[in-house]
C-alpha cells in the first residue's frame, strides 16, 4: 500500500481524529520560519485538546505529535505554497512520502498520516526547543490552575 494524495489527512482547524475525538489546531509561540523547515527534521505538531480557539493559548492538556518535515510542494497539483509533515511511525518504518516503502504493507496495519500545512496553519509546528518553551508553559498554566503536573 502507498500513500495516495487522495488519502493525505489533511490539517485543518478542526480535524477529526481516531473517529469521534476533535482536537483543535494550537499556534506554537515562535514557530520557525517556513524557510527554516529542514528536509528530514524533527518537529512537533501541537494540539490542546481543550482549547476552543485556535489562537487560545491556554490550554492545560498539551498533545504534541512528532512529525517529520517531507517536503514543500511535494505535489504538482497545488494551487498555493504546502508544506508537508509525515507521522515519525510511518516514515521510520517505510520512508519518506511520497517514495516511501511499502512492500509487504496491509492495509489493516498501517496507520501513517501526512499532514498538508498552508503557511497559516504553520504556526502549529515547533521545532525542539519550540517543544520545551510551549511544554514549560503548559507546566505553568496547569501549577497555576491548581493542576498535578
Amino acid at each position: 500500500m502507498t500513500i495516495e494524495v487522495a488519502d493525505i489527512k489533511r490539517a485543518t482547524r478542526d480535524l477529526r481524529v481516531g473517529g469521534s475525538y476533535r482536537r483543535q489546531l494550537s499556534c506554537a509561540a515562535d514557530p520557525p520560519e517556513p524557510s527554516d523547515f529542514v528536509h528530514g527534521g524533527l518537529y512537533f505538531m501541537l494540539w490542546y485538546p481543550d482549547q476552543q480557539n485556535q489562537a487560545d493559548q491556554s490550554g492545560l492538556f498539551l498533545v504534541p505529535d512528532s512529525v517529520v518535515f517531507v517536503g514543500k510542494n511535494v505535489d504538482s497539483d497545488e494551487e498555493r505554497d504546502t508544506w508537508y509533515f509525515q507521522d515519525t511511525k510511518s516514515f521510520c518504518a517505510f520512508g519518506a512520502y511520497p517514495n516511501n516503502r511499502t512492500e509487504g504493507l496491509e492495509p489493516d496495519n498501517y496507520y501513517g498520516r501526512l499532514y498538508a500545512l498552508n503557511q497559516e496553519d504553520l504556526c502549529q509546528i515547533a521545532d525542539c526547543q519550540g517543544l520545551i518553551d510551549v511544554l514549560s508553559k503548559c507546566i505553568a498554566r496547569r501549577k497555576s490552575s491548581g493542576n498535578s503536573v
